[in-house]
C-alpha cells in the first residue's frame, strides 16, 4: 500500500512542477496562458484531483493500528526482533526488505520500530550485508521526467493567433491605391472639376495547414505506470508546438527585405543596422517596427555587445544612457533600442529580425488530444492536431538583418 503511495506521490510533484513550470514561463514573457497551455494546466489539475482523491482513500487504509501491523508483519514472515536491547534476526531477505521499506517510506510507529530493529541489526559486524541481497530490492524511479526538448514557440506568442473563420481557406482584404500620390490635386479655379483617382480593394487567400501527429500506445504501459497518459499527451503537444513554432519563423523568412551585417560587425554597426531595418519596415508597411526576433545565438551576440567604453551596450542593471536593456544570462527578456525582443529556437543562427503586426499574422484552432481503443491490440492510439495558417499583410515587411 506505501509502495503506491509513494508513487502517487512523486508523480504528484511532477504535476505540481509542471504546472509551476507553465506559469514561470507565461510571466517570464509577459503574457497570459495561451489556448494550448490552458488545455495542458487543466488537463494537469484534474489529474492532480485524481491524485489526491486516491491518496486519502489509500491513507485511511494504511492507518492500521500498531498492533495490527505487527500481526500483518509476523503473517508475512516479518522481523523477528527481541527485547530492546537484544540483536535483531531476519529469517529471510524479504523480512530485511520489509524493514527496509518501513524506514523510506513507513509513517509514525512503524518507521521508527522498522529504523530502530535495522540499527540493531547492523550493530554486529558479522550479519549479512545488503550484496547478500542482489536482485531483491526494486528499481527506484525517482523525480519528474527530464525532458531537455525546447517545445515553446515565443515567436507564434508575441505575433498572437487569430482564430480560424473557416477552412480550408478565407480571404484576408487588401486597400490597393497605386494613385495615392496623386489622388488630391490643387483646384485652379473656383468650379473647376477636382483630380479624380480610382483605388481598389482586392483579397488574397489565406491555406490553413493541418498539424499532428499520432502514436499507438500498449495497454500495458499505462497499466504497469512505465508512462502516465499525461507525460504521451503532453509530448504530442509539445511537437504540435515546435511545428507551429518553425512554421511561423519560415513563413516570415519569405520576405526579402534585407540589411546586409557581418556576423563579426562592431556594436556601432549593429545598431546602425537595426535602425536600418526599422525604415525599411516603416517603408514597406507604413509603420513603425515593434519587434526584434532573434535565435539563441543571437540573443548571446546582442548580450555581449559593449560600447566604445567596454561597458555593455545592451546592461541588465542600471541602463543609465543605455540604448536598452537586456535581463541577463538567466532571461531572454530585454528591448534593444526600444524593440521587444523575442528569442525564438525555431532560428538557428546570429541574425535578425526586424518586424510589426504588418509584416506577419498567424490563425490557429487547436483540434487537441483524440483517442480511440484499439480493443484486438490492447491499446490506445492517441493523437493530437491543430489547424495552422500564416500570412503576410505586407509581403516583404519582415526585414533580415543578415550577411
Amino acid at each position: 500500500m506505501n509502495v503506491m503511495l509513494a508513487k502517487l506521490h512523486e508523480e504528484l510533484k511532477g504535476k505540481e512542477k509542471f504546472l509551476q513550470e507553465l506559469e514561470t514561463t507565461a510571466v517570464e514573457e509577459k503574457r497570459d496562458l495561451s489556448p494550448q497551455e490552458m488545455e495542458l494546466a487543466t488537463r494537469t489539475k484534474d489529474r492532480i484531483d485524481a491524485i489526491e482523491g486516491q491518496v486519502k482513500v489509500l491513507m485511511r487504509e494504511s492507518s492500521l493500528d500498531d498492533e495490527a501491523q505487527q500481526r500483518l508483519a509476523q503473517l508475512a514472515g516479518a522481523t523477528v526482533g527481541g527485547p530492546d536491547n537484544t540483536p535483531v534476526q531476519y529469517r529471510s531477505a524479504g523480512e530485511y526488505l520489509h524493514d527496509y521499506i518501513g524506514t523510506i517510506i513507513g509513517e509514525g510507529e512503524r518507521r521508527n520500530k522498522a529504523t530502530e530493529r535495522l540499527r540493531r541489526y547492523h550493530r554486529a559486524a558479522s550479519h549479512i550485508v545488503t550484496d547478500n541481497f542482489t536482485g531483491t530490492f526494486p528499481e527506484t524511479i525517482t523525480g519528474p521526467l527530464i525532458n531537455l526538448i525546447n517545445t515553446s514557440r515565443p515567436l507564434v506568442t508575441a505575433v498572437g493567433v487569430t482564430p480560424i473563420p473557416g477552412g480550408p481557406t478565407f480571404r484576408r482584404p487588401r486597400l490597393n491605391d497605386p494613385n495615392v500620390a496623386t489622388g488630391v490635386a490643387p483646384q485652379v479655379a473656383q468650379k473647376d472639376e477636382l483630380v479624380s483617382q480610382p483605388f481598389t480593394l482586392t483579397s488574397e487567400d489565406v491555406s490553413l495547414t493541418t498539424l499532428g501527429g499520432y502514436v499507438n500506445v500498449a495497454r500495458q504501459v499505462l497499466d504497469w505506470n512505465v508512462a502516465s497518459m499525461d507525460t504521451i499527451v503532453n509530448q504530442l503537444a509539445g511537437r504540435y508546438s515546435y511545428a507551429t513554432e518553425r512554421a511561423a519563423v519560415t513563413e516570415m523568412a519569405l520576405s526579402t527585405s534585407k540589411v546586409t551585417l557581418a556576423d563579426t560587425a562592431t556594436s556601432d554597426l549593429v545598431i546602425a543596422a537595426i535602425y536600418e531595418a526599422a525604415g525599411k519596415v516603416f517603408t514597406e508597411t507604413g509603420a513603425l517596427p515593434t519587434t526584434l526576433a532573434a535565435g539563441p545565438l543571437g540573443w548571446a551576440r546582442l548580450g555581449s555587445l559593449m560600447t566604445a567604453s567596454g561597458v555593455p551596450l545592451f546592461p541588465f542593471l542600471n541602463p543609465v544612457n543605455a540604448q536598452g536593456s537586456m535581463g541577463g544570462p538567466t532571461s531572454f527578456t530585454g528591448n534593444p533600442v526600444g524593440l521587444n525582443l523575442v528569442v525564438t529556437p525555431g532560428i538557428v543562427d546570429k541574425t535578425f529580425w526586424v518586424l510589426n503586426q504588418l509584416g506577419l499574422e498567424l490563425y490557429e484552432q487547436v483540434v487537441g488530444q483524440l483517442s480511440v481503443v484499439e480493443p484486438s491490440v490492447l491499446g490506445i492510439q492517441v493523437a493530437y492536431a491543430g489547424y495552422f495558417g500564416e500570412y503576410r499583410p505586407a509581403p516583404n515587411g519582415a526585414v533580415h538583418v543578415a550577411p
